[in-house]
């Protein structure tokens, strides 16, 4: 996640000491049941690498959880802001 983001962001942001809305939805690769609060849960080292390549603590993010329709071979959306 780190390298994702800061190639599409391509330096430190630094952003402003206030709340950033993060809105990450979550594709999984079949319609097998999953626990959501675990989808979530594992997602976690993806925030911090998002954080890192932000430039700003996690503890700043206000996300919002999307679960879209099964799709191959599954991912996770990122949209900050």
């Amino acid at each position: 996640c780190f390298y994702a983001a800061y190639a599409v962001v391509g330096r430190d942001l630094k952003l402003a000491k206030e709340p950033i809305r993060v809105s990450i939805t979550f594709i999984a690769p079949d319609r097998r049941q999953r626990d959501r609060d675990n989808i979530i849960a594992s997602f976690k080292a993806g925030q911090d690498g998002l954080a890192k390549a932000l430039g700003v603590d996690d503890k700043w993010f206000r996300q919002e959880y999307h679960f879209g329709e099964p799709e191959k071979p599954g991912r996770v959306i990122v949209r900050v802001g």
